[in-house]
């Protein structure tokens, strides 16, 4: 791993823990204020903002860093792509803007809270981040998602007191979408110019961001639709919220467990232009090394620690969230590989196709199965058909990377981390079979000595990432 993306990588990753930290600080606070129902109306209403947004958005985002990656350096070029990107975006977003507030005030049950969402469309117009992430520069995305989310955290602790408070709850987090995107148009003058616009061709992009769009609302369709179908077919606000926290703390894990993946997407894009298979076989097979590193332990952590953290989080109202989360462990495990092969294999090397129709025969399993599940157990039935879509989608994704010419030994040294994650699981069970703590004070006991059992078991077995960074630190020690 080159200095610029080590650097890059760090960036991001502070980042996502930053945006780990600050929903973990406000979750069990906003359960206990606004109960599973005020969480689900959130869940339900924010669900729909979002799905508009995507609209929205179209696949301006990994198009556009795509495209600018491949222009870093040739000023002219990327601003002409910019400007006809930004600008088609804007018009997209106008209509859909448009389209949202009709369809707020035919939704007579929650037209408030819709409207409050709005901003989270509104947002979409001035997100530019995907240049930056094309240019490889992280700090600027990092600093100013830090800085907002902080800021979000000390308004809900301000602003949300009550249960009534839903509306205000979803207006703090709808805004802070807008803030962060409208921030990223100050640095626009450092990366590029002003272009004639008698010299655009916007239209000629528009396929292109079909072609990305449609992977991306296939993955929403089986990401999203599960919480928009609960809440119309389960008739009970309350398996919404219970659903919707588990989701949440699922996507906070695999939002660390994928830090990478953004990184390397600019790099890999890069290196595919310019026909460097060998570099992008060696890439994969590192990070994915790194990527099972940190997934198999925090798996097989979150099984063991799921009830007494949600008992102590979130509180007795949301009980049934830990069974949610139990079902979400493999879930974790494919959205992570499925996110790596995606980013990193399929995208740089312009398969938009074939991840089209990966995704949305992901897409069509997750309906059928909400369809049939959903009525007969509720939250339950529709972890079960997000776990059975995501299978379907990385099962698919795995083939045709083992068919490709850029395939390499997923599984090198996973014995490793296998073995260390069992130990791990073994030092947990005994220590709180054995103990009188409970709470808290347990769930972080368990996972120190779970990590020091994991990673002692890996320097033991000489793994070879964690004993190089460990024989770094031992060298400068000594210095």
């Amino acid at each position: 791993m080159d200095k610029k993306t080590a650097s890059n990588f760090i960036y991001n990753l502070i980042y996502q823990i930053i945006s780990v930290i600050t929903p973990l600080a406000t979750t069990p606070y906003i359960a206990r204020v606004l109960g599973a129902e005020g969480v689900g109306v959130y869940s339900y209403t924010s669900t729909i903002a979002l799905t508009f947004a995507l609209f929205a958005a179209l696949g301006a985002n990994t198009y556009g860093q795509r495209e600018i990656a491949m222009r870093q350096h040739n000023e002219q070029a990327r601003s002409k792509v910019f400007w006809e990107l930004f600008i088609l975006r804007a018009v997209l977003s106008l209509g859909v803007m448009l389209a949202y507030v009709v369809f707020c005030f035919m939704y007579n049950t929650y037209t408030v809270f819709l409207l409050q969402a709005a901003f989270i469309v509104v947002s979409v117009m001035f997100d530019v981040s995907w240049l930056y992430m094309g240019m490889e520069n992280f700090k600027i995305i990092a600093s100013n998602n830090i800085m907002v989310k902080l800021a979000t955290v000390v308004c809900v602790f301000l602003f949300v007191r009550k249960p009534e408070d839903v509306g205000i709850y979803i207006l703090i987090n709808s805004v802070s979408a807008l803030v962060t995107t409208s921030y990223f148009l100050l640095f626009l003058p450092r990366y590029v110019k002003r272009v004639p616009i008698a010299q655009l061709d916007i239209l000629r992009h528009l396929s292109g961001v079909i072609q990305y769009f449609i992977p991306i609302i296939a993955v929403q369709i089986y990401s999203q639709i599960d919480k928009l179908m609960l809440g119309a077919m389960g008739n009970n606000p309350s398996e919404n919220g219970y659903y919707e926290q588990a989701r949440k703390l699922t996507n906070l894990v695999v939002v660390i467990t994928t830090a990478l993946n953004t990184v390397l997407l600019p790099r890999l894009s890069n290196l595919y232009g310019r026909d460097e298979k060998k570099a992008m076989v060696d890439t994969y097979q590192e990070t994915f090394r790194f990527t099972l590193l940190l997934l198999i332990p925090i798996v097989v952590g979150l099984f063991m620690i799921s009830d007494t953290f949600i008992l102590w989080f979130l509180g007795p109202d949301f009980v049934k969230t830990s069974l949610l989360l139990k079902w979400s462990c493999p879930l974790i495990a494919l959205m992570t590989v499925g996110n790596f092969l995606g980013m990193q294999y399929l995208s740089p090397t312009g398969q938009q196709g074939k991840m089209s129709m990966i995704y949305l025969a992901a897409a069509a399993v997750n309906v059928v199965l909400n369809a049939v599940m959903i009525p007969r157990m509720l939250s339950e039935g529709a972890i079960i058909a997000s776990v059975a879509a995501e299978a379907v989608s990385c099962g698919a994704q795995v083939w045709l990377l083992k068919k490709s010419e850029y395939n390499f030994r997923m599984l090198k040294g996973v014995w490793k981390y296998a073995v260390a994650a069992a130990v791990m699981a073994a030092v947990i069970y005994f220590f709180n079979s054995h103990t009188t703590i409970a709470g808290a004070v347990m769930t972080f006991t368990d996972i120190v000595l779970g990590a020091a059992a994991y990673f002692a078991v890996l320097i033991a077995l000489r793994e070879g990432t964690v004993t190089s960074f460990t024989d770094k630190v031992l060298s400068k020690l000594k210095k």
